[in-house]
């Protein structure tokens, strides 16, 4: 399996989540980073939904960035 299809299995892993783990936080925060904001610093890992830097911010970022660019993942 290509390094792009195991990040797309992961991104949709965590778009289910519920209840994160710190291993999950760290995920969502690596995801963001590499495909939706690479100068992204280390987001409050709260539940703060309104903290421009919350992990939660950026998860929904990540899942939003993933639902637009689907096609990034098909491999040829």
């Amino acid at each position: 399996m290509s390094e792009k299809q195991l990040d797309e299995q992961e991104i949709l892993r965590l778009a289910k989540l519920v209840n994160p783990n710190p291993l999950d936080l760290e995920s969502i925060f690596n995801l963001y980073k590499k495909y939706v904001f690479p100068p992204a610093t280390r987001p409050k890992m709260s539940g703060c939904m309104t903290c421009g830097n919350s992990i939660v911010i950026y998860w929904r970022k990540l899942i939003e960035w993933y639902n637009l660019n689907k096609n990034e993942f098909i491999e040829v």
